[in-house]
């Protein structure tokens, strides 16, 4: 069963919403994430279709989350190549309270890192929509 996430932080009560509308849709498109992922660069890393299906039939719920959060098992890299041995050594607390409560990490999307800086560097797996 999924729970209602629900963080409190300086005793307020925040909802969090996350990207989870690639994984979700793939059903309606005919798609798989695989088919997607190829075609149009979406994820720096990610579970495959298979391990999803596994965690989906466990009654878990995907999420994918951008490059820029960190997830045990999974670089950090921020979009950058200077940062793709930057594994972290725990989850970031939100990351963490979705695990405990019936989500499953799906996968990291790609972060553009030309938006965070005033010049380009390079990207550790090219440009979002950018068709292979």
């Amino acid at each position: 069963m999924i729970k209602p996430l629900k963080i409190i932080l300086n005793n307020k009560i925040y909802l969090f919403l996350l990207f989870a509308a690639t994984i979700l849709s793939c059903s309606k498109t005919g798609l798989s994430v695989d088919e997607l992922d190829k075609k149009y660069n979406i994820y720096i890393s990610r579970l495959s279709d298979d391990e999803v299906r596994k965690n989906i039939n466990k009654g878990l719920l995907p999420i994918a989350i951008k490059d820029n959060i960190d997830v045990v098992g999974f670089a950090n890299t921020g979009g950058s190549v200077a940062l793709e041995n930057n594994y972290p050594s725990k989850n970031a607390p939100l990351i963490q309270k979705l695990l405990d409560n019936g989500y499953f990490f799906a996968g990291k999307t790609i972060f553009q890192n030309g938006l965070i800086l005033d010049h380009r560097v390079p990207q550790v797996d090219g440009l979002v929509w950018e068709v292979k």
